[in-house]
């Protein structure tokens, strides 16, 4: 798997923490990841404040969207993480790649079925992939992206009286749905031109 250097950078900072400090962070990857889930751990914890914490959560979903979008499997991922200079032995790491192999098929389940929140958050950066998962760089994680629904109303084929609502939803990066909203400007603008005159 091509892991981004940034990702495994931080990645490496498991090795610096505490087991119970790991536990506490894949717990809460496990709660925003999984809302409907069962927590990793029992125990009730608090958010993590530690700026340090905050960047490994931030690398570990992002090393699980990755292995996601490739398909790796638990040996592909050991032997990736073996590849990047971890090591195998070290508890964090083991508990680590545990959680990620444990993770990958939920994860594929609710991409497949459009079971996950639209919103994400990765310390304050919004992530809305419903449709496609794009590469997960860290500069690609700090782009928005919004999903937009039109509700479109059509006659019911049926019954020519009764019209249906048929909701529709399109994603814009940022710079779409500006363009989009300027462009909606420019069609309002022309249409009370023409009505004017």
């Amino acid at each position: 798997m091509d892991s981004n250097k940034e990702i495994v950078n931080c990645l490496n900072r498991i090795n610096t923490i505490s087991k119970d400090e790991m536990r506490r962070i894949l717990s809460e990857c496990d709660r925003e990841l999984f809302p409907a889930s069962e927590s990793f751990t029992e125990n009730s914890l608090d958010n993590i404040a530690d700026q340090s914490n905050m960047a490994i959560k931030f690398a570990i979903k992002s090393f699980l969207l990755e292995a996601t979008k490739n398909n790796i499997d638990g040996v592909s991922t050991k032997r990736s993480l073996e590849d990047e200079g971890f090591d195998l032995n070290n508890e964090n790491v083991q508990i680590f790649t545990e959680y990620i192999v444990k993770s990958i098929p939920k994860l594929r389940h609710n991409l497949e079925n459009f079971e996950l929140s639209p919103i994400f958050q990765f310390s304050d950066l919004e992530w809305s992939q419903m449709f496609e998962i794009e590469s997960s760089t860290i500069e690609s994680m700090r782009k928005k992206s919004y999903l937009i629904n039109f509700d479109v109303k059509q006659k019911d084929e049926e019954n020519d009286d009764e019209e249906q609502t048929r909701s529709v939803t399109i994603r814009f990066t940022e710079k779409e749905l500006n363009d989009f909203h300027s462009t909606i400007k420019d069609c309002i603008r022309n249409l009370d031109h023409y009505i004017d005159d």
